[in-house]
């Protein structure tokens, strides 16, 4: 049997899906099936939008469930002789139209339910790295992929969950042990969530779709078993509050379920618990408001977000805030500043007290705003849901005046703060002399993928994607003044105070004015800072996402030749690696991504290999650049002497800054490890 059918038999055992209820899964193999088949920029055209066919050897999986709506298959792995590649394909069933010839010469298009397939990943067999327990690794990621979507912000619908999963109805298990039936009890999951085995976000998923997956009397169990399974892991109890903000931050809150109101009270049942306890908990409900007014503030809901239509971000705030306004009643202590805190103590309320703040600003700032019945998008409303999913009416999502719902309505948020709740925001004002909470009024987090720039308009990306950490003195200062006219901050004097303090901050980043490439449609780009706020300033690149894009590549040679520099890229936590350079100026030979140190001083400059025009790879659902890219390090940290791409000295060097060495770094395909 070739690697390939044993890859396909494996990947699609039964014991790698979660099937709650009385849902029934089927693997359907089809030796020779002939369907329209034409891919374009990436996407896999509707069969009305092209005549090509295409032969393929296909297992379609099919999930029935008695009084739903459903696709006749839900995935599909499919087989190309010709081209020795396997593809991975998706179902979703949607609103659309169909073409009908109404009488002779006359076409006219009626609205049906029907079939959308969206192509996950490609598996290139022919690929030297795409051999034996590679295959199963490569399909059991896209497999993975296409159920929990390709991207943890999901922009368009091939990067966000199948509907399945957002239901609690469906999950595909990478780890799992493949052997028997699928798994229906959401409680056996838990088990998973503290396996060694899983990934950090392959956990965090686990615990979603149980959370997904369970009803709301349910939840008390479910936190009994997540603390009796993180009890038993080598890591202990250290590494649930890890897991659980991997969830909060990867998550796709659309459509907009039951799951918050579940995640609240999970949060709770968890505060109870002694092994965890309600500071720890209280953590991570501070991580979520300031993660989610970072996000509102780059992307708030009056010019991203379709106008606002899409607002469970603002809806989860609301719910997390209640939450915290109650450990606030119950602990203040955890919160107030005290004469005998030591600095980390001391630290770790302020922070808190800043959760608190931001929190309350954003919620303040929405107060009133127009949005439709219920949170949608274009590509959402025309997904087919079961009851009690309804449409919204498409004025709602293209006329902010045609909408008739108001965020927060009849709840203001001075309805909702104790006179506790106000002395502590009166300290988080007070906590301003700290430049960090003063810079926090402006901060915001961006999604870029670097990688991609070459790609044409429309064409799916499916490059690396990073985070980014910015600043704008415009936002600082205009939620300033919302505390002072709010009656948040009683003393004007103090708010000219940080007004001037704002103005005379020395923000050391990249100024999103100077990117030079065009704003890309459906993809997230930094250039979207400069509709949030002109004055954006980008100055850390996101921990987390840049570990992951060193994780993919193989920086051997550079730590070869430069060791300082490859331990400073992967370790610091100040890095700043961007694009500063356009796609022309790339494939002319010109450096085209720079790492900054935080006093914004270049350390590494990427370049492309080749100025022929770029090519992609594709391995476990993420694209690579054909070749690598030529790095060059510079700056206070590197060698005296410049190198070539094999280490030996080079008097050709040109390079602006005394001192480079350069190593190609190759994007190291087998060495990635995660679904």
């Amino acid at each position: 049997m070739s690697d390939r059918h044993v890859a396909i038999e494996q990947a699609l055992q039964p014991g790698r899906f979660f099937l709650p209820g009385e849902h029934a899964l089927e693997v359907i193999h089809c030796p020779r099936e002939r369907i329209a088949w034409e891919i374009h920029g990436g996407h896999l055209l509707d069969q009305w939008q092209t005549r090509q066919r295409c032969e393929f050897e296909a297992w379609n999986i099919v999930v029935s469930a008695s009084g739903e709506p459903q696709c006749d298959r839900l995935l599909s792995v499919k087989y190309d002789a010709g081209e020795n590649k396997l593809y991975v394909v998706r179902y979703l069933l949607v609103h659309g139209w169909q073409p009908l010839e109404s009488s002779p010469g006359v076409i006219e298009s009626r609205p049906v339910r029907k079939e959308m397939p969206e192509l996950v990943g490609t598996i290139d067999l022919t690929e030297q790295h795409v051999r034996g327990a590679a295959v199963f690794a490569e399909l059991s990621t896209l497999l993975y992929l296409a159920v929990v979507g390709t991207s943890r912000l999901p922009i368009t619908s091939l990067e966000s969950p199948l509907p399945a999963f957002s239901l609690g109805k469906l999950m595909y298990l990478p780890q799992g042990s493949g052997s028997g039936e699928p798994l229906s009890d959401p409680l056996k999951l838990i088990r998973q969530v503290s396996s060694s085995e899983a990934t950090l976000p392959q956990k965090a998923k686990l615990l979603e779709v149980v959370l997904r997956a369970a009803d709301l009397g349910e939840i008390p169990e479910v936190a009994k078993c997540l603390v009796t399974a993180a009890s038993a892991d080598a890591g202990g109890m250290d590494g649930l509050p890890a897991v659980l903000r991997t969830m909060l931050n990867d998550i796709a809150l659309s459509p907009y379920t039951g799951f918050a109101t579940k995640l609240i009270r999970l949060l709770d049942e968890l505060a109870r618990a002694e092994a965890l306890g309600a500071a720890a908990v209280m953590d991570v409900v501070s991580y979520l408001l300031r993660h989610l007014t970072r996000h509102l503030t780059a992307y708030d809901l009056t010019t991203f977000h379709n106008l606002g239509a899409n607002y469970p971000d603002a809806l989860l705030l609301d719910t997390a805030l209640k939450m915290y306004l109650h450990f606030i009643e119950r602990r203040p202590d955890h919160f107030a500043s005290c004469d005998t805190d030591d600095y980390d103590a001391a630290r770790r309320k302020r922070v808190r007290r800043r959760a608190l703040r931001q929190a309350c600003l954003l919620r303040q700032a929405y107060e009133g705003h127009r949005v439709p019945d219920v949170p949608t998008s274009p590509g959402d409303n025309q997904r087919v849901l079961p009851e009690p999913y309804g449409r919204v009416p498409e004025e709602q999502i293209t006329q902010p005046l045609r909408r008739r719902k108001q965020l927060y309505a009849g709840e203001p948020l001075s309805s909702m703060l104790t006179a506790t709740a106000r002395r502590l925001l009166g300290q988080s004002v007070d906590d301003l002399h700290h430049r960090a909470e003063l810079e926090e009024l402006g901060a915001a987090l961006f999604l870029d993928r670097p990688l991609g720039i070459f790609k044409q308009a429309g064409e799916v990306d499916r490059t690396p994607l990073l985070s980014y950490h910015a600043f704008s003195r415009e936002i600082a200062t205009r939620r300033l003044r919302r505390l002072h006219d709010s009656g948040l901050m009683e003393s004007g004097k103090q708010h000219k105070q940080f007004e001037t303090a704002i103005a005379a901050a020395a923000t050391f980043g990249y100024p999103a004015t100077q990117l030079s490439s065009p704003q890309r449609q459906g993809v997230v780009c930094l250039e979207d800072a400069r509709l949030a706020a002109a004055d954006f300033v980008f100055f850390k690149t996101g921990r987390r996402s840049l570990k992951e894009f060193c994780s993919l590549c193989d920086w051997s040679d550079l730590t070869r030749v430069d060791p300082k520099v490859a331990e400073w890229l992967r370790n610091d936590d100040s890095v700043l690696l961007i694009r500063t350079g356009s796609s022309r100026e790339a494939v002319s030979g010109k450096s085209f991504l720079t790492a900054f140190d935080r006093r914004m001083q270049p350390q590494l400059e990427m370049a492309l290999t080749t100025c022929s025009p770029p090519q992609y790879r594709e391995s476990r659902g993420v694209e690579f650049l054909r070749g690598g890219l030529r790095v060059s390090a510079i700056g206070n940290m590197a060698n005296s002497h410049a190198h070539s791409s094999d280490g030996e000295p080079d008097n050709r060097s040109t390079a602006h800054a005394t001192g480079r060495t350069q190593a190609i770094v190759l994007l190291s395909l087998h060495r990635r490890g995660e679904a």
